[in-house]
């Protein structure tokens, strides 16, 4: 029982002191680290180390280059939310207007591509459509209109296909006034 409790001790002892060995590094060590935790696909231990990033040197120049490598490490993966979350930050902190541009046609792009199913995300899909629909007016010169349009046309097909498929279901079940 004793060396059971002493192993813990010396566990838990040394898990503390490893944790203290990476604090107060520099924002290099820190850039570093979130690089190399993303060679490894690593990505949770690179969220943690751009938080130490940030924490420890909020005013880095590498926290913007870090937040777009983070953000495409996490799209790449299919994390979708956590790589809206990098852009959101980087468009409010860091982007120009024409990285805003960028930002919003990324942003649409990742909210279409995590529609895994479009038959249970019908409000998702409406919404998807009407903040498309924004984007494609605020920036109506835009390079980007031509996907935002595509994307848009392909929300607009699969809400008709999904409408005449309740339509039909409720031919079958004979309520008329629900088809119109």
């Amino acid at each position: 029982m004793k060396k059971i409790l002493i192993l813990l001790l010396l566990l838990l002892f040394s898990g503390c002191a490893s944790k203290k060995e990476l604090s107060n590094q520099t924002a290099l060590f820190w850039h570093n680290k979130i690089y190399n935790d993303i060679n490894y696909l690593n990505l949770d231990q690179a969220d943690d180390s751009f938080t130490s990033l940030e924490i420890e040197h909020p005013n880095s120049k590498y926290i913007p280059i870090d937040m777009l490598i983070l953000f495409n490490a996490h799209y790449k993966n299919s994390e979708y939310e956590l790589a809206k979350f990098y852009i959101d930050e980087y468009e409010k902190r860091f982007a120009n207007k024409y990285q805003k541009k960028w930002c919003e046609y990324i942003k649409i792009k990742m909210d279409f591509l995590s529609i895994h199913n479009p038959y249970t995300n019908q409000q998702k899909i409406t919404n998807l459509i009407k903040k498309t629909n924004e984007i494609l007016d605020k920036y109506p010169d835009s390079v980007y209109n031509y996907e935002l349009n595509t994307i848009k046309s392909k929300l607009e097909a699969t809400k008709i296909v999904f409408n005449n498929q309740i339509a039909k279901l409720y031919g079958k079940l004979d309520k008329q006034k629900a088809i119109q």
